[in-house]
């Protein structure tokens, strides 16, 4: 699931909800329903948070 990848990213680089909102100008409340499987999200949408993260876009679909 993308957005338990996700979360353990985030965690992995201590970062919280809002600073990574900040860092991929996505809204802290769009990530956090990501990470809770409330929500999809679009390709530029992964792009950003991949980026904001400094890993490859992959890394989210690993273990899948």
């Amino acid at each position: 699931m993308v957005g338990k990848r996700l979360r353990q990213l985030r965690t992995q680089q201590g970062l919280s909800l809002r600073a990574l909102a900040q860092k991929s100008g996505l809204s802290h409340s769009f990530i956090c329903d990501i990470e809770h499987g409330r929500c999809g999200l679009s390709i530029a949408s992964l792009q950003a948070l991949a980026r904001a993260l400094g890993v490859d876009a992959r890394l989210f679909f690993e273990g899948e």
